[in-house]
């Protein structure tokens, strides 16, 4: 669970269970405002979970972030990952994550 505190509180992701297998690919889809970012951002250990928790790869998400990283081949960097003149299925190939 994943809770902003401002002036109220605001629950941005609750109760989600996810498995995608090695070799899967996965889309994520929602409304503006459904806490997909939010999630991303805790699977790729960029942002901690108010409550609960988090497991990648079979490794817990806050305390063995490292391990988690290198599971899931994140990097980060103050950069753009995704370059916004090419499609989606051309950046997908120019990372090398797809052939087709």
């Amino acid at each position: 669970m994943r809770v902003y505190r401002t002036t109220s509180e605001t629950v941005a992701v609750n109760g989600v269970s996810l498995h995608v297998y090695q070799g899967e690919i996965f889309g994520l889809l929602g409304p503006n405002g459904a806490g997909k970012t939010t999630f991303i951002k805790m699977l790729s250990t960029l942002m901690i979970p108010t409550s609960g928790s988090l497991t990648v790869c079979g490794y817990n998400a806050v305390t063995q972030d490292q391990q988690v990283r290198q599971c899931i081949g994140v990097v980060l960097a103050n950069r753009r990952s995704l370059y916004w003149k090419l499609s989606a299925v051309e950046n997908m190939q120019f990372l090398g994550l797809c052939t087709a």
